[in-house]
């Protein structure tokens, strides 16, 4: 089961290739702005390497999830220290992330 902060539960899914998670930003952003943005939902990257991440989401309703197939349940107290945000509400990333990690620029 999900770890929850607030009603929101967490939830995570490795890439081993990173750019195989492009498609679920482009996702979570049509999700995120169906909400009316900003709703309270993070897309946050863990970096791994340069080509491998772990992608964590915080979605406001557990139906949600249907719309990002390979998603598991994770529990909050493993999140990252650091992390990248995709989207989503960046007050609450800030607050909750102790290291924003810049994304390299080519």
């Amino acid at each position: 089961m999900a770890t929850e902060r607030g009603e929101l539960a967490w939830y995570k899914k490795h890439f081993p290739e990173t750019w195989a998670a492009t498609s679920v930003l482009d996702d979570f952003v049509q999700v995120f702005m169906a909400y009316g943005g900003p709703p309270p939902m993070m897309l946050i990257e863990e970096p791994h390497g340069s080509l491998e991440s772990t992608l964590w989401m915080w979605l406001p309703e557990a139906h949600l999830l249907d719309a990002f197939p390979g998603f598991e349940a994770a529990d909050g107290g493993g999140l990252p220290k650091a992390a990248i945000l995709l989207a989503g509400n960046r007050t609450r990333f800030e607050a909750d992330f102790a290291v924003a990690v810049r994304p390299r620029r080519a």
